[in-house]
């Protein structure tokens, strides 16, 4: 069995140890963008899913480029707010 707490840690290292190629840098500045504006909207989406962090929800959605948040939460699943 997979210890969840190891899974954790292997995960935070990688994240902190983790570099920007200049090359994204647009990219990534959107989607920074999108979640400090809708970072109310994703931190909802955690009291559904408390294991499912506000900001990858966020970075999902970014991501898939849909075009309105009931698209998201059909295409996920999510029940809508």
């Amino acid at each position: 069995m997979v210890n969840i707490v190891s899974i954790e840690e292997k995960y935070t290292e990688r994240w902190q140890s983790c570099k920007v190629q200049s090359n994204l840098l647009p990219e990534l500045e959107k989607i920074a963008e999108k979640l400090y504006y809708d970072r109310g909207f994703y931190e909802k989406i955690e009291w559904y899913y408390p294991n499912l962090p506000w900001y990858w929800a966020g970075i999902l959605h970014a991501k898939a480029d849909f075009q309105d948040s009931a698209q998201f939460f059909d295409q996920t699943h999510i029940p809508q707010m």
